[in-house]
């Protein structure tokens, strides 16, 4: 076996050993995500890693579950944001170390409208359950449904960003492959 063969089997096995270990720590994230760094350390670093209950994330954030599916993320022991769900989480550190800001910024903003909707959806749903007012029920069950259409819409969105943080990710890794490779 020659030494570029051997070189580049060194480097797909410390790619899928990275994607592994992602897809392994973020349960939620899809295996395509977080290979960023495999390529330059196989097997020595990755993207994200594990800490007892904490994901460090391109050694600079920590996604720490709280409680509730909730998730704070810390940038530089600096909290950042509560998100939604750790794939929120994650998509912003992928898009902030991209240096897409704007696009992190959307994120947040959404996780944070989404949250705001779960809690005026609870409390809608509370004034429904324990009113004795006809009245004010119909109308805490249309402000029920209109949130719930709203949710889902940002739910889509937050979708599609996270698709585009996807992408980044996956492009950046594809071109440091291009570039480095043996042509």
């Amino acid at each position: 076996m020659n030494k570029a063969a051997v070189v580049d089997a060194n480097f797909f096995t410390g790619v899928r050993e990275c994607v592994y270990l992602f897809a392994l720590t973020i349960q939620e994230v899809y295996c395509g995500i977080g290979i960023e760094n495999c390529h330059r350390n196989p097997g020595k670093a990755s993207a994200s890693t594990k800490v007892k209950d904490d994901f460090v994330v391109f050694n600079r954030y920590k996604i720490s579950p709280v409680g509730d599916g909730y998730f704070y993320l810390y940038r530089h022991s600096t909290l950042v944001h509560e998100f939604t769900n750790s794939r929120n989480a994650l998509a912003y550190c992928i898009l902030e170390n991209q240096a897409r800001i704007l696009e992190a910024e959307h994120l947040l903003r959404q996780d944070k409208r989404l949250q705001r909707l779960d809690t005026d959806i609870d409390r809608q749903s509370q004034i429904m359950r324990t009113t004795k007012d006809a009245n004010r029920k119909m109308l805490m069950a249309d402000k029920v449904l209109n949130n719930i259409a709203i949710r889902s819409d940002i739910k889509i969105k937050l979708n599609d960003t996270i698709e585009l943080a996807k992408y980044y990710q996956q492009k950046g890794f594809d071109d440091e492959t291009a570039r480095t490779s043996n042509k």
